[in-house]
């Protein structure tokens, strides 16, 4: 995670932050980017409305982020973040004094917001305005939650110039940090100043629909560092960053559970089309199966009435013999009584004589 103060964030964080009287959480487990590392010198733009959010323990790895993150940090899943450091995504450009201040911050349980350059994936970067809120448990904090949104091109002109001069070592972080507040206070005051002279009225009635509509991106601009009414006002949008991140990601989730839903519906009516499909083949082999019985039952009785017609042919074949031994002795008969004949015939013509 990349963070640094700027100048309302700074100043919002040391007077409206409620101090735990907890000791600081033990360092991270992982040592600051190298700033030896490769890098392209090529930024990578986001949405204005993209929530980049991800959570760490105690010692800094990562224990949950959303899909906006992965993407605009260039891993394709959350499996390739869970459980890593979160150094991963820090550019070698950011300050050691500006993460110093974050864990010293968020350790006593206090926001820190700040302008932040982080590393891709691709070694390209991408500025974020960082929201870290300390996760309490019994009073300590546990890790924390970071909420991430697009800054101004004048805020990202503004950290770049003052992360080089840390960098070039013409000045500390304590040193720049102090001169920055100040500048700011006086500015400030004399615009406080000026507003309530000029614009009381007009700026009430602006933040009472700002307020009433949850635009707080509005009211703020107005309000921050100069009023009591601003300091409450950065912390409510604070919540309403984090909640937003929150919301956004159980959306995301419950998009992806309806989606699973819908082909889970869309599998269940295929599985009923299957089971129809199944149910008429079962009918058709029933039929198949009612069929082949008939074509059984038809060719048992054929064979029974082939058996019956070989009987019938062994019958007649046995008469046809039996005729013909009838036949030859018929035959045979009829010879004899020819001869008989022939012998009465002659006896015949004797007594004739």
């Amino acid at each position: 995670m990349q963070v640094t103060a700027s100048r309302s964030d700074a100043i919002t964080q040391r007077r409206t932050s409620p101090r735990i009287q907890t000791p600081p959480p033990p360092p991270p487990v992982f040592e600051p980017a190298q700033r030896s590392i490769a890098v392209r010198d090529e930024a990578f733009v986001f949405p204005e409305h993209e929530l980049l959010m991800s959570t760490t323990d105690r010692t800094g790895r990562i224990t949950h982020c959303n899909a906006a993150f992965c993407h605009v940090s260039g891993y394709n899943s959350m499996d390739e973040l869970m459980g890593q450091p979160h150094n991963m995504v820090r550019h070698p450009d950011m300050p050691a004094e500006a993460f110093k201040d974050m864990w010293a911050t968020i350790g006593h349980g206090r926001t820190w917001t700040g302008l932040v350059k982080n590393l891709r994936k691709d070694r390209r970067y991408y500025w974020v305005r960082a929201y870290v809120t300390p996760i309490m448990e019994g009073g300590k904090p546990r890790g924390h939650m970071s909420v991430r949104v697009k800054p101004t091109d004048g805020e990202v002109r503004a950290a770049t110039a003052l992360y080089a001069r840390f960098r070039q070592g013409t000045q500390g972080w304590q040193i720049g940090l102090q001169a920055m507040l100040l500048a700011a206070l006086t500015g400030l005051v004399l615009y406080r100043q000026h507003l309530r002279i000029t614009q009381p009225f007009e700026a009430a009635v602006s933040l009472c629909s700002d307020i009433a509509g949850c635009k707080l991106d509005g009211a703020l601009p107005a309000y921050q560092g100069r009023h009591p009414m601003g300091f409450l006002l950065e912390r409510l949008k604070q919540v309403q960053t984090n909640l937003r991140a929150v919301v956004g990601d159980a959306r995301h989730e419950i998009d992806g559970f309806s989606s699973l839903a819908g082909q889970i519906e869309q599998s269940a009516r295929h599985m009923q089309q299957a089971s129809q499909t199944i149910q008429q083949v079962v009918a058709s082999v029933t039929d198949v199966s009612q069929l082949l019985q008939d074509v059984t039952t038809a060719a048992d009785a054929q064979s029974q009435g082939i058996a019956q017609v070989n009987d019938a042919l062994h019958d007649l074949d046995t008469v046809t013999q039996d005729n013909a031994q009838l036949a030859e002795v018929s035959a045979q008969s009829a010879h004899h009584m020819d001869a008989h004949a022939g012998i009465l015939r002659r006896t015949l013509d004797i007594c004739r004589l």
